[in-house]
């Protein structure tokens, strides 16, 4: 029950995690963050499916680098790069899973239990690939509010705004989906 639950915990952890910082900040260092942050990243990396253990590594190390880097420096600045770091995290994983013999949508298909046409494969990896450029230019966004906006700014754009982009390429990826379906595949069920 619990392997069920983690990745809910720690996606509503990380949905939660600009607000405990914005306001957080007043109450605790940096470092305390660090390894809150420490202890969200390193099980969501293990968690999530991908046959890319180099990549995973990686990101591991990347992950221990900056947490440590935030408890060494003591430094908030540095903290607020986080969203950053995840959105790169997570375009890596989509990046590196086009290597993988299904890119990462095609494993989360699977994951459904829902069949599909194979035709649709080509259609999975492009969609990938546009969770990549999404994710990469949501961490430039992520990068400009850390380095050169207001702290107000950095919690209005990591809190709402990346969430709400996000959620509005899922809606129109979804309804996108079922025109493409009707075109390409009208008899699949």
């Amino acid at each position: 029950m619990i392997k069920k639950l983690l990745p809910v915990i720690l996606a509503i952890a990380f949905i939660l995690f600009p607000f405990l910082i914005h306001y957080g900040l007043r109450h605790y260092d940096p470092i305390v963050f660090s390894l809150l942050l420490f202890l969200l990243l390193v099980p969501r990396t293990l968690l999530t499916p991908s046959e890319n253990k180099a990549g995973k590594l990686i990101m591991l190390v990347a992950i221990t680098l900056y947490c440590g880097a935030i408890a060494i420096s003591d430094s908030e600045q540095l903290l607020r790069y986080y969203p950053v770091l995840i959105s790169l995290y997570v375009a890596l994983l989509f990046f590196l899973s086009l290597f993988d013999k299904q890119p990462l949508i095609e494993t989360f298909a699977q994951m459904s239990g829902k069949p599909y046409p194979d035709g649709a494969r080509s259609y999975m990896r492009t969609l990938t690939k546009l969770w990549v450029l999404l994710l990469v230019a949501n961490a430039s966004v992520a990068a400009y509010s850390a380095c050169c906006a207001s702290s107000d700014f950095w919690l209005i754009y990591n809190g709402f705004v990346s969430y709400a982009v996000i959620l509005g390429f899922i809606a129109v990826e979804v309804v996108f989906r079922q025109c493409y379906r009707r075109k390409y595949f009208p008899d699949f069920d």
